[in-house]
């Protein structure tokens, strides 16, 4: 399987300024950041994790910076170095209404991580019950055709400013 990673970031790096924006809430200083080219949505802010602002707005749970981040287009399916997807995180921690709008978005919630399991098994593993319920309900919608999904490997939504956007095989 093929997926695509953020990568590539200079080893000296532990974390970059960025994440300190995102943990203390700091959203319009990142959209300004954003706006003047200064930093790039879809690329890593923390070299370890290699997690994207998506990344950290779920686990930190920034639902400003979430939204404005799907507004602006950043790429659903780059996975940090675990191979996990904003939705895979997003249902691993329970954040129930996240993972509604990324399903809404056309993120399809049958795509695993690199060891087979899929949104829903990650969240049944920790319990997250109301989000197990409603993914099953966005898989059945799926199989009726009344849920779209995105092909998200379309080259044109990687991009932004592929410096650290890397195509990865598991």
């Amino acid at each position: 399987m093929s997926y695509y990673i953020a990568t590539q970031i200079p080893n000296n790096l532990i974390t970059f300024p960025e994440r300190k924006l995102v943990k203390n809430g700091e959203t319009d200083e990142l959209k300004k950041l954003i706006f003047r080219g200064q930093i790039y949505i879809d690329d890593p802010i923390d070299s370890f994790a290699k997690h994207t602002l998506l990344h950290d707005a779920i686990v930190m749970n920034r639902d400003e910076l979430f939204d404005f981040l799907l507004a602006q287009g950043a790429n659903l399916m780059v996975r940090d170095a675990n191979g996990y997807t904003p939705l895979l995180k997003a249902a691993s921690i329970g954040r129930a209404e996240m993972v509604k709008k990324l399903v809404e978005k056309g993120v399809d919630p049958r795509h695993t991580d690199p060891f087979g399991n899929t949104p829903k098994d990650k969240a049944n593993l920790y319990n997250r019950y109301e989000v197990v319920k409603y993914l099953q309900e966005a898989e059945g919608k799926i199989s009726r055709g009344e849920l779209q999904t995105v092909d998200w490997s379309d080259p044109a939504r990687i991009r932004r400013s592929g410096r650290f956007i890397t195509r990865f095989d598991y």
